[in-house]
């Protein structure tokens, strides 16, 4: 396989959650960069990568589900989802459902989600790493990606991402193994002065 090969492989599994009607719809890097790891056989660093570079190019988004926080020794969650406009608003409708659910269940109100992501913007590091949180940053951020997506179009077509796409990774065309070693110079190699030894 080459890189573009995998790349289009990892967007197609982002794709098949994010359209899935059960399970979790949004993959977190928690679960999917060991999936992907262990199907293809690559580094976790390779995977992390890859996930970035196409987050960059804007095939995919990233949500961060859960921030980092090393004084409460929690580890950052990103989600996943595939940057068309049809899954995004799916998605955030899916996302306002539970955002909706999730306040209920914990303040026994009902409320909107826009309302309560308004009401809740500013309190989002509080709720950190719980069920609400997660809903929240969830919903909050695909509202803002739904919006960014239509104001601007052009870097969400399909000839920008690919440009974008070739910029980013130029062995693109490549196997994974030669396309992630840099070309190495003769100028790069030395010999290392004799040490004498007394």
């Amino acid at each position: 396989m080459t890189v573009r090969e995998i790349l289009q492989d990892i967007v197609d599994h982002i794709r098949r959650a994010n359209m899935s009607r059960d399970g979790d719809r949004i993959p977190g890097s928690d679960t999917l960069i060991k999936r992907l790891s262990a199907e293809y056989a690559m580094e976790v660093d390779t995977i992390r990568y890859y996930l970035r570079v196409l987050s960059e190019s804007h095939f995919v988004i990233t949500i961060h589900i859960v921030e980092a926080d090393e004084r409460l020794m929690i580890s950052g969650v990103n989600g996943y989802v595939v940057a068309e406009p049809a899954i995004v608003e799916e998605l955030k409708s899916y996302a306002y459902r539970l955002l909706e659910q999730t306040y209920e269940a914990q303040f026994y109100r009902r409320k909107q989600a826009t309302l309560i992501i308004k009401e809740m913007m500013t309190d989002v590091k509080r709720y950190n790493n719980t069920p609400l949180g997660k809903t929240l940053n969830v919903a909050l951020m695909l509202q803002q990606y739904d919006s960014v997506i239509g104001s601007h179009e052009g870097e969400f077509s399909q000839e920008w991402k690919d440009s974008r796409l070739a910029e980013l990774v130029p062995g693109l065309n490549q196997d994974p193994a030669v396309a992630a070693t840099a070309p190495m110079e003769d100028s790069t190699f030395f010999s290392p002065e004799p040490t004498e030894t007394s």
